[in-house]
């Protein structure tokens, strides 16, 4: 996959976001999901979210390849781009662009904080939901399963003993899934999934089935 970009647009993006738009080669290797930007009316652009680095990231971007919707298709003859100083991405640069990231200041943003930076630039991709994000997190192969279980619970905001009351997992279960020492089996990842999607049905079903057998015993 060939990647460019405009040289004054990537200064522009470093300071006010502190990311290279070199790391949009990145996101479209390891893209979660792709959709056209329905609010940009003076061309046809597409917005990619991806895994940068252990972390959601959003890429704005235009396919110049003709006769490919976006970048899953076969490469046509690129096209524009004659009035920019225009970068081609290697993945060295994308190297170094990852290693210069102040992640801690990026993992400290509070959404309010992304919210702000979002309505400030009239260039930002519009945001997923919390949910969808939650969503491509859980069901990615790319973040560690640990991560995933941790994830799920805080959003939640429920201690350990409160999700395992609540959806039916041993507490020291949870544990082990998320100190990394024990994997859940394919079946213990689609339910987490499920709850991620649905936590207050599944708590309710679980709560019914519960009673039901507390009542039958």
């Amino acid at each position: 996959m060939d990647f460019e970009f405009d040289s004054g647009k990537d200064r522009e993006n470093k300071r006010k976001h502190g990311f290279s738009l070199s790391l949009g080669r990145e996101i479209l290797e390891n893209v979660v999901h792709v959709e056209l930007d329905r609010d940009c009316t003076f061309e046809e652009r597409w917005i990619a979210y991806g895994f940068t680095g252990g972390h959601l990231m959003v890429c704005l971007y235009i396919d110049a390849r003709a006769e490919s919707p976006h970048h899953f298709g076969a490469p046509g003859d690129a096209a524009g781009g004659a009035h920019m100083a225009i970068v081609k991405v290697t993945k060295e640069m994308v190297e170094r662009e990852l290693a210069s990231i102040d992640w801690a200041r990026i993992d400290a943003m509070t959404d309010e904080d992304i919210a702000r930076a979002v309505a400030e630039d009239p260039d930002a991709a519009p945001l997923p939901s919390a949910k969808m994000r939650l969503m491509w997190r859980i069901r990615s192969p790319r973040v560690p399963t640990k991560y995933k279980v941790r994830l799920l619970r805080r959003v939640l905001k429920m201690t350990r003993a409160e999700f395992g009351e609540a959806f039916g997992i041993p507490e020291r279960t949870l544990q082990h899934w998320e100190q990394g020492t024990r994997e859940p089996d394919e079946a213990s990842l689609s339910y987490l999934a499920v709850i991620a999607d649905m936590p207050e049905r599944v708590r309710k079903v679980h709560r019914g089935a519960a009673e039901r057998r507390r009542k039958a015993g």
